[in-house]
């Protein structure tokens, strides 16, 4: 098994304990405060499993754009399936969910989409900057770029 799987299992091993934890502290107080805690659990070890996961040649992860704009997607996006996850199916009914719960969906669905746009649009215009630079080497008109 490669680094990238033990740690992508790990992470969701983590998340899924945390969250189990957090559900049954969360039915056992009927506080809402433990689930908050795994939601909050879920973003950051998704985005330091990623960091960790991205630092390959035991150089700085901030030093390649692409590793920082898959963190951010892949945390975000997991962060928003374990909340949806959560309100959906840890919910007694749709009445006993707050108000504050609803909007929060509803602004971290539009945060998600526009995350997740940003990011497949970015690699393209990346992907084809770079294969524009290469067709201009291999015909031997370089033209530097003008700000």
């Amino acid at each position: 098994m490669s680094k990238t799987a033990k740690w992508f299992l790990g992470t969701m091993i983590a998340i899924l304990i945390i969250i189990s934890v957090s559900m049954f502290v969360n039915w056992y107080t009927n506080t809402p405060y433990a689930a908050s805690v795994a939601a909050i659990s879920a973003g950051l070890l998704s985005f330091a499993a990623c960091v960790i996961v991205s630092d390959q040649d035991a150089k700085s992860w901030l030093s390649d754009s692409a590793n920082i704009r898959a963190a951010i997607a892949i945390s975000i996006l997991i962060e928003y399936l374990v909340l949806v996850g959560m309100s959906a199916f840890f919910a007694s009914a749709a009445k006993d969910t707050p108000p504050v719960t609803q909007t929060l969906l509803t602004s971290f669905t539009t945060v998600v989409g526009i995350v997740v746009v940003f990011y497949f649009g970015t690699s393209a215009y990346v992907q084809a900057q770079q294969t524009r630079a290469q067709l201009a080497l291999q015909s031997g008109e370089h033209k530097p770029d003008k700000p």
